[in-house]
């Protein structure tokens, strides 16, 4: 490759990352594509929906495609906490991971100030704190998306807009936030 063709090729600092077109697990990044699989944040009834009825089907691809390579998931001790309670199968599904497929953040000071937002600008209730601390881990840990069946808290589009102003009015990107099918069809079905 001739040295001028090299130095019109984009530099890392010019890099400008999009979501991935449907059906492609690959960001678009000016100058060529970056092979980053795309970091999922997981609650607990994503990983309980592997054993529901209509749940299933989602919650498991979502899982398979984690095993395979094609997206991170992300979790918090939080859904640690809340699985201590869930049959033995179910409290299974996250330690079976392949190395590498999971990756663990932890709340922090940080999260917790966030968390505390939502709630005092009633986003959500107090009886929704933990769904708050789940919103705010995933905020702060700047996942490419939140992945819940919490339809009532979490993927709600209307609350999803009021905790994504908090979460732009305070320096952190606005969350994709949906349910498992919904990500299927993000990469198109081929999860």
């Amino acid at each position: 490759m001739p040295t001028d063709a090299l130095a019109t090729c984009p530099q890392p600092k010019d890099w400008i990352a999009e979501p991935p077109p449907k059906g492609k697990g690959l960001y678009l990044v000016r100058g060529g594509l970056e092979a980053r699989p795309r970091r999922i944040y997981v609650d607990t009834s994503v990983v309980g929906g592997c054993f529901d009825d209509g749940m299933m089907e989602a919650s498991n691809a979502l899982f398979a495609a984690a095993r395979q390579g094609r997206v991170i998931l992300v979790a918090s001790k939080l859904v640690d906490d809340e699985l201590k309670g869930a049959p033995p199968h179910v409290r299974a599904i996250l330690p079976a991971m392949p190395e590498g497929s999971v990756e663990n953040v932890h709340a922090t000071r940080e999260t917790r100030r966030l968390a505390e937002t939502y709630l005092r600008e009633e986003v959500l209730s107090r009886k929704s704190a933990d769904d708050a601390m789940h919103i705010a881990i995933a905020a702060v840990s700047r996942v490419d998306a939140l992945v819940s069946w919490n339809r009532r808290h979490i993927a709600n589009p209307h609350r999803a807009r009021r905790y994504n102003a908090i979460n732009e009015r305070l320096g952190y990107p606005a969350l994709v936030v949906h349910k498992p099918t919904e990500e299927m069809l993000h990469h198109g079905k081929e999860l």
